[in-house]
């Protein structure tokens, strides 16, 4: 749970105090939790920054590869939401491709091809959300149908979680509200991201009494991610 300091922003000292302690393989990733202080503090840019330096410097973290690269990932996909989410779209794209060169390098050594598809699923996924911030829905259309092709083949039940996340965002974006609602009401609503956009899709849709609900659980929730981190003030507001 978060621990909340007296300006209302998770402690960064209390997070020293926990990677100070941690197993090498989880110190990198506890430092993503750090990190993500700067989100809760308004100051997103030093947020995307740190994470992309940490993905840097896990090279040097004497970690095996497929720990580095799972950190690495952590990451770059934090930075990329963080960039996505607030406008930052050149620092998104630049990001992204960081991410995508990480993804393919680890789809290569790995060597099959159903691997390689879910890692080229996953870039699709993440370029689709820059296209559509973008403004350009064709292609953000085209980069979710793609996603679609890519993981037909895999028996995951939730395998279109991220293709109706994605088509929700092009709906939203294009103020067809309805139509983002139903779309965001079949991803992974675990997710308190993803639940809080389908609240902000409900509350532009009219549809108010099951936003405001909706609000109040993500306000409620109290987890350190980063897209806690990012909806967390707002939906605090709005659940009054």
């Amino acid at each position: 749970a978060l621990v909340i300091d007296h300006r209302g922003w998770p402690s960064r000292a209390d997070y020293d105090r926990g990677i100070a302690t941690a197993e090498p393989p989880n110190k990198p990733f506890y430092e993503n939790y750090k990190l993500f202080t700067w989100v809760h503090a308004g100051d997103t840019a030093k947020a995307v920054q740190s994470l992309e330096k940490l993905a840097g410097e896990t090279d040097s973290m004497g970690l095996p590869d497929d720990q580095r690269t799972g950190a690495k990932v952590f990451a770059l996909t934090n930075a990329a939401t963080v960039s996505l989410h607030t406008g930052m779209n050149d620092d998104a794209a630049r990001v992204i491709g960081e991410l995508a060169d990480v993804l393919r390098a680890n789809a290569k050594a790995v060597g099959t091809e159903a691997f390689s598809g879910l890692q080229e699923a996953q870039i699709a996924y993440y370029e689709g959300q820059l296209a559509a911030h973008r403004g350009d829905f064709a292609q953000a259309q085209s980069l979710a149908e793609k996603y679609k092709d890519l993981v037909a083949a895999q028996k995951n039940p939730r395998k279109m979680e991220n293709y109706h996340d994605l088509m929700g965002l092009v709906n939203y974006l294009q103020k067809k509200y309805p139509e983002a609602v139903a779309e965001y009401r079949q991803a992974d609503l675990t997710n308190m991201y993803n639940k809080y956009h389908l609240a902000v899709a409900l509350d532009s849709a009219q549809q108010t009494a099951e936003a405001h609900k909706i609000f109040k659980e993500v306000a409620d929730w109290n987890f350190n991610t980063v897209g806690y981190a990012l909806v967390r003030k707002d939906a605090i507001a709005k659940a009054g």
